[in-house]
């Protein structure tokens, strides 16, 4: 994959991007064993090593990581799909809106507000 993915990306201008990036990840297993076996937290590292230096710069420039793994009948192999995308200074990505990115900065205040923070 690395390779490839180099010579595809030799003459386009738009990476490795200088900004932030949001990066969705998800693997499809083929077994239940395989998928049992495999924990998402070193999936992401592995793909995020292989993207870095091609897409972006550094580690520090993912803003939003989404890494999810699945069994899913109409994938029937192993096969990982990865998207990324470029964003804005104060952008977010809607998963994060979705999961609660406000309530989290509302329960911050609240606790801040009853000095238990």
């Amino acid at each position: 994959m690395g390779a490839d993915l180099d010579s595809k990306l030799q003459n386009d201008e738009h990476f490795p991007s200088d900004g932030e990036v949001f990066v969705f990840v998800v693997q499809y297993f083929a077994s239940d064993k395989e998928y049992g076996r495999r924990d998402v937290d070193n999936m992401a590292k592995t793909i995020l090593d292989v993207l870095k230096n091609r897409f972006y710069r550094d580690d520090s420039q993912v803003k939003t990581l989404l890494v999810g793994k699945k069994l899913e009948k109409r994938v029937p192999q192993d096969f990982a799909y990865v998207a990324i995308k470029r964003l804005g200074s104060s952008q977010d990505v809607d998963a994060l809106k979705i999961s609660g990115l406000e309530r989290s900065v509302t329960m911050f205040q609240e606790l801040k507000s009853k000095k238990i923070l």
